[in-house]
């Protein structure tokens, strides 16, 4: 573990907390987010360690719970007027085949889609179970224990070391899917660090300060927005014309509301000038297209403005060379209001056997997926 001092001890059995408490409930043992959050701004630290003890955790029925998320400015918010980052921990549901239980860190930047992160191997947890959950980072690494016991192990570098400043239990709630993990309770918190800067950001000319940048050429190690699942896509695993290989493609989640974010993946070798994820709406006509940054492994891309229905995707990578396809994937819009995937209001274009086709794959949940997304 960094070397480091305690700045936060709080036992939050007592009925009260060290922290600023917005909502939520204290029960007995601790308190129970019931849609709140507890927030701890802290002294910057580009190392340190916090430590959550709770229980409740249960992965049978739900979608995906993030307990807790640091940020490198105050207030546990991106309120600060900087460019933050943030690092999450979340667990999936069982409602995610492969990801029942597992536990995700994931570290973004404020106003980028590019994030580095990865899964823990599947687990089963009892709701009954008091356990503690310890999240380190120092330098360019970030890691997990559960009970004493190394869980995962994150590759950071890509951001330079970062100076975290506050914490927020859990997240903001958005990210946090119906049907939700309830029932968690926080028992203590512990947060261990100080020493650090205010910015968090990589020192870039050799001073030992903090300038203000971070690396943006893609020389940094990229650790992958997400696990490979080993789900292809489609794409050409054989030798490229130009040596660029997709050698797999993936979007989560599926079936998907409009208004919400897919998350894409790829394993791309070769080098690529551009990369293009394109949707098209199956018999309608309607194709939308958004340029992806070809040096990462993962993006998020919007769904605004797409009709409900079923869509095919395709991820295209050109190079100097020549260029790959993958693809197409089967995904399925819904309307957020409705929860319906048939397209109804959305014209011409989707038939019968479509209609069947999306509430299939909106029921059994029978899709590619990486794994439950993240930030945005």
């Amino acid at each position: 573990m960094p070397d480091c001092r305690i700045l936060v001890d709080d036992a939050l059995g007592d009925g009260g907390a060290d922290g600023r408490v917005e909502g939520g409930a204290f029960v007995a043992g601790g308190w129970r987010p019931d849609g709140g959050a507890l927030v701890y701004d802290f002294e910057a630290s580009p190392s340190g360690w916090y430590a959550l003890t709770l229980r409740g955790i249960d992965e049978a029925g739900v979608d995906e719970h993030d307990f807790a998320e640091l940020f490198t400015g105050p207030d546990g918010s991106f309120s600060d007027g900087n460019v933050d980052h943030f690092m999450l921990l979340k667990i999936a549901g069982d409602i995610h085949p492969g990801y029942a239980g597992r536990m995700k860190i994931e570290l973004g930047e404020e106003y980028s889609s590019d994030e580095v992160g990865d899964w823990s191997e599947e687990r089963d947890w009892s709701a009954g179970d008091t356990h503690t959950l310890t999240v380190a980072w120092d330098g360019g690494t970030a890691t997990l224990d559960v009970d004493g016991t190394r869980a995962l192990s994150v590759d950071t570098s890509r951001y330079g070391p970062l100076a975290y400043e506050s914490l927020r239990l859990p997240n903001d709630g958005s990210y946090n899917r119906d049907p939700r993990l309830d029932g968690v309770v926080y028992e203590h918190v512990t947060i261990c660090g100080g020493g650090g800067e205010t910015d968090g950001d990589a020192d870039t000319d050799g001073d030992g300060g903090t300038d203000g940048s971070t690396d943006t050429d893609g020389g940094g190690t990229d650790s992958g927005g997400s696990a490979d699942a080993g789900v292809d896509g489609g794409a050409d695993t054989g030798p490229g014309a130009s040596g660029l290989v997709l050698v797999s493609f993936s979007v989560w989640p599926d079936p998907v509301y409009v208004g919400e974010r897919w998350e894409v993946t790829w394993d791309l070798t070769g080098d690529a000038d551009t990369l293009d994820f394109c949707v098209a709406r199956d018999g309608s006509g309607q194709r939308t297209c958004t340029a992806l940054p070809p040096a990462s492994t993962g993006a998020r891309v919007d769904t605004d403005g797409l009709a409900p229905g079923a869509w095919s995707a395709t991820l295209q990578a050109t190079g100097a060379d020549g260029s790959e396809l993958a693809g197409p994937l089967a995904l399925t819009v819904l309307d957020p209001e409705t929860k319906d995937g048939c397209g109804c209001a959305a014209g011409p274009g989707v038939t019968g056997p479509v209609l069947a086709l999306a509430l299939v794959v909106a029921t059994l949940g029978t899709v590619r997926r990486v794994g439950p997304g993240g930030r945005s």
